[in-house]
């Protein structure tokens, strides 16, 4: 079998998101191509090609928790009731806010869509991917309880599709719906692969709420590395991802990549786009004959956290037009 594997997460770089997140904890790592680094949401995504399928999804989170709020709530707490009082605090502490999204609802939505043409193994093949995932946060307090789930939930935004990443269908509850914002990305590839000449071409755009960051890269049968994109985030959490914008985030386009009749890439490619729509300029990462080595560094030694301005912009909702190109998409 030969197959390919397209992996898509989206990630915090700093140790929190700042004030602009809540204080929530982030990833504290750069960009990377690891499988084996923590994301707020992960998306892996095998594709079979002689067979033309999609093999099993896997779209999850890892742990989140809140460093901050507990203690913020303790000590104002502390500081209202005197902790001089004779019987000490009237309240008890209040617990730290995380969660490990273990529950099944509390899992990413995801959905998938494909069109792959015959397998040839000296011949042409295309795949047309498109991908989505959503989640919450579910950390905050009341997300482990019924209430949390029923009260503050809502149905499905479409009724007229089934959700099935989630196993959900049209009518039933998503938890958290209109409270707590999901996080939203969509990343759409085409692949063109000439086993014949040994070159493949591939073109990508991600789009989204445009925060946190973002990388997309594809392992291939051997376990290869080809870097698609990597995003550094737009705004804050408070400000990007209410609405489910859909703001360009990435743009890639390679041609000439060795590519060989058992799917395997070679050293060899060239960079036609190479783009991330930043929150206050465009960033072309990699241009011209580059080779795959020399575009994989130049996705991962980028600054994952970006420039002071940028680090600012976690803080404090600075403006720029990436925070508004949602309204006249």
């Amino acid at each position: 079998m030969t197959a390919i594997t397209i992996i898509t997460r989206s990630f915090h770089p700093d140790a929190n998101f700042g004030a602009g997140g809540l204080g929530f904890e982030g990833d504290d790592r750069g960009f990377s191509f690891d499988t084996n680094v923590t994301a707020r949401i992960y998306h892996i995504m095998p594709i079979n090609l002689q067979m033309g399928t999609v093999e099993e999804v896997i779209c999850d989170s890892d742990p989140s928790a809140n460093a901050i709020a507990d203690r913020v709530i303790n000590e104002t707490a502390e500081a209202a009731l005197n902790p001089t009082y004779p019987y000490g605090n009237r309240i008890p502490d209040a617990p730290v806010m995380e969660n490990d999204y273990s529950q099944p609802r509390k899992k990413p939505r995801h959905e998938e869509t494909y069109s792959i043409t015959r397998y040839t193994e000296d011949g042409d093949q295309t795949a047309n991917i498109f991908l989505k995932y959503a989640g919450k946060n579910f950390a905050f307090y009341g997300a482990d309880t019924d209430v949390g789930h029923d009260v503050l939930g809502g149905p499905l935004s479409n009724p007229e599709a089934n959700d099935t990443g989630s196993g959900r269908i049209a009518g039933d509850w998503i938890p958290y719906n209109g409270v707590v914002p999901d996080l939203d990305v969509s990343t759409q590839i085409y692949l063109s692969m000439d086993r014949g000449e040994g070159k493949a071409y591939v073109q990508v755009n991600i789009t989204g709420d445009g925060f946190p960051n973002a990388e997309c890269f594809i392992l291939d049968s051997a376990g290869g590395v080809l870097g698609l994109a990597t995003h550094i985030r737009t705004g804050t959490a408070l400000t990007q991802l209410p609405g489910g914008r859909a703001i360009r985030m990435c743009l890639t386009q390679l041609e000439d990549i060795d590519w060989s009749n058992t799917d395997t890439f070679g050293s060899d490619l060239s960079a036609l786009a190479v783009y991330d729509y930043m929150s206050f300029s465009t960033t072309e990462i990699a241009e011209g004959h580059v080779g795959r080595e020399g575009l994989n560094d130049a996705h991962l030694r980028r600054d994952a956290s970006g420039n002071m301005l940028r680090q600012i912009q976690d803080h404090v909702p600075l403006p720029s037009s990436r925070n508004f190109e949602w309204l006249w998409e």
